[in-house]
């Protein structure tokens, strides 16, 4: 079972729980907003995601499954992600908006901007661009809509 150690003052403190129960844990004890747990989500597909033959000598790889992408993004610190680290993680590598990986660039944008809208429904809050660091490049976090918000 996980342990939590931790020092305040000199004092020391042990927590033993669920990975869950220690994450919820820190986040109450840091006054932090819960983000929801991971939820099957249905994506509306706006576009069919298909694999084509190669036109042109262009990259054209089967794209991973929405439910892998969802567990992936929910798996981090307020859900951020960009779309460079999407792909390094699921085809070991980027894809540039020109050249032979535009096609995949755009496929996989696509899919990611279709999960997002996903997942901003079901757990009821909206994706915020940040800056990256990166020249152009888009990073989003997720922010919940507070219930005083929902209130309005």
């Amino acid at each position: 079972m996980p342990t939590l150690k931790f020092a305040i003052k000199g004092i020391e403190f042990q927590y033993i729980g669920e990975q869950h129960e220690i994450t919820n844990f820190i986040n109450t004890f840091l006054g932090q907003t819960m983000l929801p747990e991971h939820k099957e989500l249905n994506v509306v597909r706006k576009t069919r995601l298909t694999t084509k033959d190669s036109e042109q000598g262009m990259i054209d790889l089967p794209l991973p499954q929405d439910a892998d992408i969802i567990r992936y993004i929910t798996s981090k610190d307020q859900y951020g992600y960009d779309l460079l680290e999407i792909q390094k993680h699921f085809f070991g590598k980027t894809f540039s908006s020109r050249g032979n990986g535009k096609r995949m660039y755009h496929r996989t944008a696509r899919q990611l901007r279709e999960i997002r809208e996903a997942i901003e429904k079901q757990y009821k809050g909206k994706f915020e661009e940040v800056p990256s660091g990166k020249r152009n490049l888009k990073r989003f976090v997720f922010k919940p809509i507070q219930t005083a918000e929902l209130a309005q």
